[in-house]
């Protein structure tokens, strides 16, 4: 099922591996850290080099999305689902309280989010509270940029689950603001494709 341009060896993922032993800086108590670092900058390196342009962005937040959860630990598989699959609700529970710029199923969303993930705990009654803060997220022209939200949330919450709620808010958003989230967690090197040399 996978394209043959896709599949990769055993071989070259061990040859990378040692190769990024060699170049790692060594390090009395960083060692590991920099050899997981050269690994991954190098395994990116090479295998960005033969995908098509549009999968490229597709294995950056692939990476990045398994670093933060298997390595940093700060999001969850849930998490995850919910940003590629999106919310299950159809209709809201409760009166949606921004009709004007909140669709009902944006808001089932919402409820849902809040329910489902404990990080999102209480994001419903935020929005009942200050639909005015809300609107400003929802309207904003960089709903990414932490500027732009309740500090509440820019402390509780991180960049890739405030990336959750812009799915829901924005989807027309939501690539500039993986880029972001990407820049914020792991490096800008992750999103700036170079074009492959011959």
């Amino acid at each position: 099922m996978i394209e043959p341009v896709y599949q990769f060896s055993l071989e070259f993922y061990i040859d990378l591996f040692e190769k990024s032993i060699e170049k790692a800086p060594a390090g009395r108590f960083e060692r590991v850290k920099n050899i997981n670092i050269c690994f991954t900058q190098t395994l990116f390196q090479n295998v960005i080099r033969s995908l098509l342009e549009k999968d490229k962005l597709s294995f950056s937040i692939l990476l990045t999305m398994r670093i933060l959860q298997e390595e940093k630990r700060i999001i969850t598989p849930q998490e995850v689902r919910f940003l590629m699959v999106g919310g299950t609700a159809l209709a809201p529970k409760r009166p949606n309280p921004a009709a004007s710029w909140l669709s009902d199923k944006q808001w089932a969303n919402i409820i849902d989010l809040a329910e489902t993930l404990p990080a999102f705990k209480g994001l419903d009654q935020d929005i009942e509270f200050n639909p005015e803060k809300w609107r400003q997220v929802h309207h904003s022209d960089e709903p990414y940029q932490p500027e732009e939200w309740p500090e509440h949330w820019v402390k509780h919450l991180n960049s890739f689950q405030r990336l959750v709620i812009i799915r829901i808010f924005r989807m027309d958003k939501l690539i500039p603001a993986i880029q972001n989230m990407i820049i914020d967690q792991m490096d800008r090197f992750y999103v700036e494709f170079p074009p492959f040399d011959l």
